[in-house]
């Protein structure tokens, strides 16, 4: 075995000795200083304190409820603030008191004994894991005042160093301030709520004043009807036809953005429900295109439909999957050139849901314009025969109908080109029992 020895002491070896001495004191000074100026300019705020009374409590909650240490510090609150009291400040670190706010060290120390109720349960928590024998233990995010009385939120880690284990004369902490970050949080939630409320008081007051409207508006309409057919005799001036067909046409009109904005209500709010059976995929494009063929007569418009043969029923909401169709059949309409045509296709996807899609060859949207289209009340500023067409609605209700089947809505379009938009359904939509008639 090698041993490394000094200098034999003797006339010569002394004086090497104490050379030696010198250094190593040099090099303990200037390692006291190196450490000193760590945890002075450490970024990491750091407190040192003298934990021996704590221990001493510790010992004795370990005594009484060794197992069940944090719902007995609960059940005793006043155990946490002895907890508190019982910690002997020895020095901070400029980021210590930078964290708590505190411009200076004085006062400082009897700050750290300001004890509040809602600290009980991580002090409890922390005190169960040092019951339990643990010597490097998290401090539990804990809200309290800081020095300067403004609120503070903060986690951290606690210490007792090897050598003073037996004693906990010092207990080393570090802690990090995450007040910003719950407040941002707090923010968000308060966002949320907020907007959780105003979606359900839309839904409310939309769906009573549905019902207001719709009742003078049923009203408006049959009475109209009742004009237009001249059941009790003629009208007499053909002007009275031309403004009873306008008031017809405008309280149906009325009537159906109403409808909308109830449906779009109903969605944001996640009140809007299915109610699903099997469907036809046939017998569905057929009495969607029924409701405009009419119109699209009239502007020259061909329809044609191309489905393929042995196509699989659906297990969805007839309904709203009418209506889906419809509106976009609807905008096909609306934005399709005299002389133009739409062709309606339904077939299998290669990943084996359901696609049908409508194809028109109307004057397209730009990209931005599309997604002026999909928000709610997007009108497009465009004009046909002198008057904008629209509520804005079409789209955004399709698009929310589509994916409460768990499928999507997707639009391909350009300036002059025509759109194509496609409903995507995924094959759980598709219904297990091909057999029934």
């Amino acid at each position: 075995m090698i041993t490394q020895q000094g200098p034999a002491p003797g006339v010569e070896g002394s004086g090497k000795l104490e050379d030696w001495r010198t250094r190593l004191d040099r090099v303990f000074a200037t390692s006291a200083d190196l450490y000193r100026d760590l945890f002075r300019l450490s970024p990491a705020p750091i407190i040192l304190e003298d934990w021996s009374k704590t221990r001493v409590l510790i010992e004795e909650i370990r005594a009484i409820a060794p197992d069940s240490a944090e719902a007995h510090v609960l059940a005793h609150p006043e155990l946490a603030r002895q907890f508190v009291l019982s910690q002997a400040y020895i020095i901070a670190n400029p980021a210590m008191l930078e964290i708590n706010r505190a411009d200076t060290e004085d006062g400082y120390a009897d700050y750290l004994l300001a004890f509040e109720a809602r600290m009980v349960p991580p002090i409890a928590r922390l005190i169960a894991d040092l019951v339990a024998g643990q010597t490097d233990v998290v401090w539990p995010e804990m809200a309290c005042l800081a020095y300067d009385g403004s609120e503070l939120v903060l986690r951290g880690r606690v210490f007792i160093p090897p050598a003073h284990q037996d004693t906990w004369s010092l207990a080393i902490s570090t802690f990090e301030d995450i007040t910003a970050e719950r407040e941002d949080e707090r923010q968000l939630r308060q966002a949320r709520d907020d907007s959780e409320r105003a979606n359900a008081a839309k839904a409310e007051f939309v769906a009573n004043m549905s019902h207001e409207f719709r009742t003078p508006l049923n009203a408006i309409i049959g009475f109209a009807q009742v004009l237009r057919d001249e059941m009790f005799g003629p009208l007499g001036s053909p002007r009275y036809g031309s403004y009873v067909a306008d008031i017809l046409e405008s309280g149906e009109h009325l009537l159906e953005l109403v409808n909308d904005i109830l449906d779009l209500a109903k969605a944001d709010a996640g009140r809007l429900e299915l109610e699903e059976n099997i469907v036809d995929v046939q017998l569905l494009v057929e009495q969607s295109m029924r409701f405009v063929r009419d119109r699209a007569a009239r502007e020259r418009i061909v329809m044609e439909t191309r489905l393929d043969p042995g196509l699989p029923r659906l297990v969805g909401d007839g309904r709203r999957l009418r209506q889906l169709l419809l509106n976009l059949l609807t905008n096909s309409v609306k934005f399709t050139p005299h002389g133009g045509s739409i062709t309606i296709t339904a077939g299998l996807c290669p990943a084996g849901g359901i696609e049908i899609a409508i194809a028109d060859t109307g004057i397209g949207m730009t990209e931005e314009e599309l997604k002026v289209a999909l928000e709610p009340f997007g009108q497009i500023q465009r004009r046909r025969h002198g008057r904008l067409e629209g509520t804005g609605l079409g789209l955004p209700i399709a698009r929310r109908i589509a994916q409460m089947h768990g499928g999507a809505l997707e639009i391909d379009t350009a300036p002059g080109k025509g759109t194509v938009a496609r409903l995507l359904l995924p094959p759980t939509r598709i219904a297990p029992d091909q057999s029934a008639p």
